[in-house]
């Protein structure tokens, strides 16, 4: 991660990741959790890589079939 990615998140930044689906984007996906929770991690920002591209074939999909 790079040091402009740590500062970020010791400022509560939360994790958002580019939705794109063959060399387009499609939008950006932003996850939130309560003040309560605790901290995003590695494996949190993993996750969301992985939702958003499930995310990205599913509306790349639903665009095509229209």
């Amino acid at each position: 991660m790079g040091g402009g990615a740590q500062v970020a998140e010791r400022h509560g930044a939360r994790p958002c990741a580019v939705l794109r689906s063959r060399g387009r984007t499609l939008g950006v996906a932003s996850f939130l959790r309560g003040a309560s929770r605790r901290a995003f991690d590695r494996a949190d920002a993993a996750y969301a890589e992985d939702v958003a591209v499930r995310v990205a074939a599913a509306i790349d999909l639903a665009q095509r079939l229209r």
